[in-house]
């Protein structure tokens, strides 16, 4: 099916404000199951760069431009070091400490658009016991000779956000595959054996912890994409996770799992495998209600607890960019 992907385009560009972020959008299913999605007054660092990092994907002028303008409002919002968070510092949102999934996909969209940052040695060293990166930055002994003035932050960081942490939203000690993958797309393969191996075993074994993220597709396409970014071993899940997506989605199709739809397709044509499932879940979306330019917030990111929601129009539009871009590569 040809399409016009600059009408998707247009859209997303038109969702992006004039510091070059993106809003994210709330919606809390269980204390307000009455509200729909609302937008959050905060744009959201981790939206965008995600958004960014699919338009990485389309070789088009618009899209360029949205990144340029994207890296710009990544690049403001840097703090010391080269570091983010999922709102801004000072969010009008509960606050939250810096975080390695936010930093990591950051990074690796400003470092492909030529930035330098200097920020991998301490990313390297925010792992457990079990090499296993976490993923809250933290404030610890080791950091304290190498950074002082980081390490005071995530102190500051610390104290500040006890009162969410108290309420459960999150534990400095969290670690879940799915932040660990984007950490892994930014730092690469090579110091990262051990990460990489439990990760492989715990998606073989069906042992997928999901912290902040509400559905294992989010984390196959965050997997999948580190493997198309460099995290060859990740060949390894490439049967396993083609099956689960073939047994899931070869039924009938709902919109409301357009988001879903796309993350698979672009898993699959990372992997270069089952591209006919592909090109039909492109396909469905392609004749639904969102495309062009009617594109829906839809759930990505969450709590702990599963009472919040996160997503964003501009994302799910942008999955779909990425998604057609590359079944396009695929046929050619």
């Amino acid at each position: 099916m040809e399409l016009d992907i600059s009408l998707v385009l247009a859209f997303i560009a038109k969702q992006q404000n004039e510091r070059g972020g993106f809003p994210s959008y709330e919606l809390y299913p269980v204390v307000k199951p009455d509200e729909d999605w609302s937008v959050i007054p905060d744009d959201s660092p981790f939206i965008t760069a995600n958004i960014l990092c699919s338009l990485l994907q389309v070789n088009n002028e618009k899209a360029q431009q949205i990144i340029r303008k994207g890296t710009t409002y990544l690049s403001a919002l840097m703090e010391y070091g080269g570091y983010w968070r999922f709102w801004p510092l000072h969010s009008k949102q509960h606050p939250v400490p810096i975080d390695l999934d936010d930093t990591a996909v950051a990074s690796y969209v400003l470092t492909k658009a030529g930035y330098t940052l200097n920020n991998r040695e301490i990313l390297l060293s925010n792992k457990n016991d079990s090499a296993y990166f976490e993923t809250w930055l933290k404030p610890n002994w080791q950091l304290l000779f190498k950074s002082p003035l980081l390490n005071l932050k995530l102190l500051h960081n610390y104290y500040a956000t006890q009162v969410t942490v108290n309420m459960g939203d999150f534990d400095f000690s969290d670690h879940e595959p799915a932040v660990a993958a984007n950490v892994l797309l930014y730092l690469g393969e090579a110091e990262n054996k051990e990460c990489i191996s439990r990760i492989i075993d715990e998606i073989k074994n069906g042992n997928e912890p999901l912290q902040f993220y509400p559905d294992a597709i989010m984390l196959y396409y965050h997997i999948a994409r580190a493997y198309a970014g460099g995290i060859t071993s990740f060949i390894e899940l490439k049967d396993t996770i083609a099956e689960r997506l073939l047994k899931r989605f070869t039924g009938n199709l709902n919109e409301n799992d357009t988001l879903l739809y796309l993350m698979a397709a672009n898993i699959l044509l990372d992997f270069k495998t089952a591209v006919s499932l592909a090109g039909k879940l492109i396909d469905y979306v392609a004749l639904g209600s969102m495309y062009p330019d009617k594109w829906q917030c839809l759930p990505y990111f969450c709590s702990k607890n599963r009472n919040f929601l996160v997503g964003s129009p501009a994302f799910t539009a942008a999955l779909f960019a990425e998604a057609y871009t590359k079944l396009n590569a695929a046929k050619s």
